[in-house]
């Protein structure tokens, strides 16, 4: 499929009111990429600006990113989100939104030790917030069951389950928080 470009651009004076409209569009897309964008202004002082794209740069890998914003006049929003598969074992996500000038991240690394054992790490950042890291593993056997998660320093919780067919049925549990513990 051959890439598609479209760009327009108009401009009209209406006289009873004496207000200008300007409308600016762009869209672009191929087999491996999208870029739409539209931007409204009324007169000098009001304009809506929106904008999508989506990308993807896999090649024997996966790799594909999109995002999208929107501003109303001064007022922005936008999000973005890039998903590459590092090799057969390892991915990575990062996630970004932006309400005007307070920002938030997620960086996500998912590492795969087995078809049923993961290990999986989430760098948060919030607006006004210390960065945090949730952090854990997860292993989906039927039989010996696990997960566990860590959530900066001061909570980590621990659960896992193991069966064995007319014998054994075991569960335990563990909470810890700053200096407290709890087992269950």
């Amino acid at each position: 499929m051959a890439s598609k470009r479209c760009q327009s651009q108009r401009t009209t004076a209406t006289p009873e009111s004496a207000t200008d409209l300007k409308i600016k569009g762009s869209h672009i897309h191929t087999k491996k990429a999208l870029d739409t964008s539209i931007s409204v202004s009324v007169g000098k002082k009001h304009t809506l600006s929106t904008s999508v794209f989506l990308k993807n740069k896999s090649k024997k890998l996966t790799s594909v990113s999109g995002g999208i914003s929107l501003s109303l006049n001064e007022k922005s929003l936008s999000m973005s989100n890039v998903f590459i598969q590092q090799n057969n074992q390892k991915y990575t996500n990062d996630f970004a939104a932006t309400i005007g000038k307070q920002r938030t991240t997620i960086k996500s690394a998912i590492k795969s030790m087995s078809n049923i054992e993961f290990e999986i790490s989430n760098d948060v950042t919030l607006p006004e917030r210390k960065p945090f890291t949730i952090a854990g593993q997860l292993n989906r056997s039927p039989r010996d069951f696990k997960v566990g998660a860590q959530i900066g320093k001061s909570y980590i919780l621990a659960f896992t389950s193991q069966y064995k067919p007319k014998t054994l049925i075991k569960m335990s549990g563990d909470v810890k928080v700053n200096s407290r513990q709890r087992d269950s």
